[in-house]
């Protein structure tokens, strides 16, 4: 699970660096997709935006709390 990484690396690099590298992560899967030219392509995007979401999903509350 994504979560158990996720918090350690949190807590060791900063809320919104963790916000901003899950960003430009979506953003790749995003573009995957939008991209895909096969369905390898669109899969991995969709993996790839997925796990980010469900990481920002668990950052973001967080780091709004501490604010």
């Amino acid at each position: 699970d994504l979560s158990l990484i996720n918090g350690p690396f949190c807590d060791k690099y900063g809320r919104r660096r963790c916000i901003m590298f899950h960003l430009v992560l979506f953003l790749l899967g995003g573009a995957l997709q939008t991209g895909a030219t096969g369905e390898g392509y669109l899969f991995g995007g969709r993996v790839i935006a997925g796990l980010s979401i469900g990481a920002l999903t668990h950052i973001v509350p967080m780091y709004i709390a501490e604010v």
